[in-house]
């Protein structure tokens, strides 16, 4: 017993439209796997015609299979080789070319120099034109020149003298040197100073001068001989103070002490001289090639004179 399955009109065409909707996506996808292929298979051979050296990508085959067996580093080492055989027959070349260059430029300015000099065109000198004279060789043709007279060299008259400007220094009067010294000079130092030898005198920077003291002054003890106050134009020592009052414009009132000195005869041979009043106890102890000894009498017989002094000008009240 067979049973056929009959279909409508209406379901054959639904079915054919699904067959054909299937066949559609099955080729679709077909040619999509194709396309993939062709373009991987592209690549691969892209990429290995890349890695083939340049050298070797403009050879043939023919010689690339005979020359060089198919090996591609010796195809890649010949070719190198032969450029730089050729970069080197070129450079040869032409340096051959311009030596042949230079080598005619010398030849050309050596013939130069060589060929024959040029005459420069000068003046012909004509034939001089001579008139038959009938009265015979007196009157001849000849150039005649008048003389000059010599002129002699110009003499100046001795009674007129040029006059030079006056000289500005005078003629010395007196033939001895005795020039006058200004008033206000300072003067020679006398006294202690005269006395000591200018080599044994020392001045310390604190203003201090030391000096030996003669075979006289040598008693072994200490002795204070107060010099006058100096009223010489030197500089007083930095510690010194000048107290300026300001005034009118272009006037100045200065009030300024002048330097006393006083001298120390010390136990060890040397005099001392220096300003009390500029100087302290610290430059005393400074003073190199004297005894401590010596620089306490020295500072005791200060503080002595300074007491001393004090006292004398106590005010009462």
């Amino acid at each position: 017993m067979s049973f056929e399955i009959s279909y409508s009109r209406e379901e054959k065409n639904i079915l054919l439209r699904n067959f054909d909707l299937e066949v559609d996506d099955r080729l679709s996808k077909l040619k999509a796997q194709l396309e993939f292929e062709l373009n991987d298979y592209r690549d691969r051979q892209e990429t290995l015609l890349r890695s083939i050296p340049t050298e070797v990508r403009s050879m043939k085959m023919r010689e690339f299979g005979m020359k060089y067996g198919g090996d591609i580093r010796a195809a890649v080492l010949g070719v190198r080789a032969d450029i730089a055989r050729s970069s080197v027959s070129e450079k040869l070349a032409g340096k051959r070319k311009a030596d042949e260059k230079i080598e005619e430029l010398r030849l050309a300015k050596n013939a130069r120099l060589h060929s024959p000099k040029k005459r420069p065109l000068g003046f012909t000198p004509q034939k001089s034109r001579h008139v038959s004279n009938p009265f015979g060789a007196r009157n001849s043709p000849t150039s005649r020149q008048t003389p000059q007279k010599a002129r002699l060299p110009f003499m100046p008259s001795p009674s007129k003298q040029t006059v030079k400007s006056g000289s500005t220094h005078r003629v010395p009067s007196s033939s001895s040197f005795n020039p006058s010294m200004p008033a206000h000079a300072p003067a020679y130092p006398s006294g202690a100073f005269a006395a000591a030898p200018p080599r044994t005198l020392k001045r310390m920077k604190s203003g201090i001068i030391v000096r030996n003291a003669s075979e006289t002054q040598k008693t072994g003890s200490t002795t204070l001989t107060p010099k006058p106050a100096s009223s010489s134009t030197l500089p007083a020592p930095s510690s010194s103070q000048s107290f300026v009052t300001p005034a009118r414009k272009g006037h100045q009132r200065t009030l300024s002490r002048a330097r006393s000195v006083i001298s120390l005869s010390t136990t060890s041979g040397h005099v001392l001289e220096f300003d009390p009043i500029a100087n302290s106890p610290r430059d005393i102890d400074a003073l190199e090639g004297i005894t401590d000894s010596a620089k306490r009498d020295v500072k005791l017989e200060m503080s002595r004179l300074v007491l001393a002094t004090a006292q004398k000008w106590t005010v009462g009240s």
